[in-house]
């Protein structure tokens, strides 16, 4: 099953209906690593952003995939270890590019219990991000740690914004409800990187009304099946404090330090803004952008969905809010007219520099969540990049990124070798995770824990699995180096023939 948040019943049927979708998408599969993994299929038509692609795959056509880049061809380059992992991407971590995601455990109706884990460009987890106390969960287990998935953010000043989920008591008679029922109350922490300490706590149950909510209480209520009115999704910093996006009020609010409302923007009806011919609702990942006293940009993905019914097409939009006259006008809204998508649950945005130099407005590259796209538009809002990574209803992502990611990882390089003749092998190695290396040098050695070596043959480095075929006359191990040019970067163990 797809693990995304308060997922439907509908949605869940048509995840069980059959295998074949999902067994007959192209897959990767590699004999140096038992990691099968789905084909990125891209096609570009333009001039694109440079760097790399980050996923966190989830779903049927993902099990047991991790955290997962590619290159632009598509090959896969890092394979992480973490299932269920969410919100993978590059962030700056006291002055240093790591990639941080989530993983955890998803809980029925789709919460998320977890940890953030942020690793150096060695892959070294240098942070490990938790919150353990006494939270109620749907399913009524205690868990190691109680972050959400949604929406962790990390600050110029080496803090992280998570989210939690908290099943809580509450008298939901505004809403139609009992006394006695369960909503699901959002908070989020402010988190010191390196200490783990908590710096800043806010509750939307103490600060947003419930009955302004545009969820539907219908069905829920208890401790299993909680009304969910809030739907925290991204949390960002602001100068006098914070914005949250709240998917349930289709709205982003801006928090003053205290945690009391500035403002309110509705996609919907304006709140305290005047939207002109702006709408959204049911967004995901709203981020702040060109902050100033009068104003600021915000992008996010507006979904125009529930779980439950397919309203409009989703939409990447980027809004000037001015802050002084209180109204709201598009900078960018983009979508393909070529293929309309209706993204019922997740997806991103993101802001990448111009692909070439004449050109003055930003590129966005857009995630579609729960549909298994992702597509960059141009400043002209063409489409100049469009990839799938498998079959709608069995994958997605709950973000997508591009980022610059240089990596040589603390463990070795692998080598595996099959013979194919008396005297003739094929070599296949590689390197998980490196992005500096760009051929291979296979050399034979005397004995498995000899540092003699003599060069056999190179090769050009092949995506993420190079094969090289040897002739072997008088020696029984080899073992390979992965290099820039002539300079090695890394050895792998020798294996015997």
């Amino acid at each position: 099953m797809v693990q995304f948040h308060s997922a439907s019943v509908c949605s869940v049927l048509m995840l069980s209906l059959g295998t074949l979708a999902a067994d007959n998408w192209p897959y990767q599969s590699f004999t140096t690593a038992s990691w099968r993994v789905p084909k990125l299929s891209i096609n570009e038509t333009g001039d694109v952003g440079q760097g790399y692609i980050f996923l966190a795959l989830q779903g049927e056509q993902a099990t047991p995939v991790g955290p997962t880049i590619y290159d632009g061809n598509g090959d896969l380059v890092y394979q992480g270890s973490h299932a269920n992992a969410s919100g993978f991407r590059v962030q700056n971590v006291s002055g240093q590019d790591m990639i941080t995601f989530w993983s955890g455990q998803y809980v029925d109706p789709g919460y998320g219990y977890g940890t953030v884990h942020i690793l150096d460009n060695a892959y070294n987890e240098l942070y490990t991000i938790t919150l353990k106390d006494n939270y109620i969960t749907p399913d009524g287990q205690a868990k190691l740690s109680y972050l959400d998935a949604h929406g962790h953010f990390v600050t110029p000043w080496d803090t992280i914004l998570v989210p939690v989920v908290n099943i809580t008591e509450y008298d939901l008679s505004a809403v139609g409800g009992q006394p006695d029922h369960y909503v699901a109350n959002y908070l989020f922490y402010e988190i010191e990187v390196q200490s783990n300490d908590i710096v800043y706590s806010w509750s939307a149950l103490d600060h947003i009304p419930i009955e302004l909510s545009e969820v539907d209480l219908a069905g829920t209520g208890t401790r299993e099946l909680p009304f969910d009115p809030f739907q925290l999704n991204a949390i960002n910093p602001t100068k006098d404090g914070f914005l949250v996006s709240l998917r349930g009020y289709s709205s982003v609010f801006s928090l003053n330090r205290d945690g009391s409302i500035r403002w309110q923007l509705s996609g919907i009806n304006g709140g305290d803004f005047e939207l002109g011919e702006v709408n959204f609702s049911w967004q995901h990942d709203a981020r702040v952008h060109d902050e100033t006293d009068e104003s600021l940009s915000l992008s996010l993905f507006s979904n125009a969905n529930t779980n439950r019914e397919s309203d409009g097409e989703s939409t990447a939009m980027i809004l000037h809010v001015d802050l002084i006259n209180r109204k709201v006008s598009a900078i960018r809204q983009v979508s393909d007219p070529d293929d309309p998508i209706h993204s019922k649950g997740e997806g991103s945005v993101q802001l990448l520099d111009p692909a070439t130099s004449h050109s003055h407005l930003l590129h966005l590259l857009v995630g579609y969540g729960d549909v298994p796209e992702l597509k960059e538009y141009n400043g002209d809002g063409d489409v100049v990049l469009s990839a799938q990574f498998g079959h709608s209803g069995y994958i997605g992502s709950s973000s997508v990124s591009k980022s610059q990611w240089r990596a040589t990882p603390f463990w070795k390089p692998t080598v595996q070798a099959k013979k194919i003749s008396d005297f003739a092998f094929d070599v296949y190695m590689s390197w998980n995770g490196a992005t500096e290396y760009d051929n291979w040098a296979i050399y034979s050695v005397p004995s498995q824990d000899s540092d003699e070596t003599t060069l056999v043959t190179s090769h050009k480095r092949d995506g993420f699995e190079t094969r090289a075929s040897i002739r072997v006359t008088d020696f029984s191990f080899i073992r390979v180096k992965a290099r820039q040019g002539q300079v090695s970067l890394g050895v792998s163990d020798a294996i015997e023939l």
